[in-house]
């Protein structure tokens, strides 16, 4: 994943004799994780995590909560989406 994450956004896949798949342009990586310390849960490596922003959110339990965060996050095409 590492790669799809570089400017170059993209992939070789080695299994397929060296095929490079490009990302598409619209193509986003939103990822979610528990902190590492949770019971059979690892870090993730310092150059996996360098690639994101992490933000610290208090459990959220209110839908329309959720929905205005992403809404504020996401561009606007891709919420009126649905994504």
């Amino acid at each position: 994943i590492n790669s799809v994450l570089e400017p170059s956004r993209s992939l070789t896949l080695a299994e397929r004799g060296g095929e490079v798949i490009v990302a598409h342009p619209a193509f986003r990586v939103l990822a979610t994780m528990n902190p590492g310390g949770d019971f059979g849960k690892k870090e993730l490596s310092p150059a996996l995590r360098n690639r994101f922003t992490e933000v610290w959110v208090d459990a959220v339990s209110d839908p329309a909560d959720l929905g205005a965060i992403l809404e504020a996050a996401l561009p606007s095409a891709l919420v009126e989406a649905g994504y």
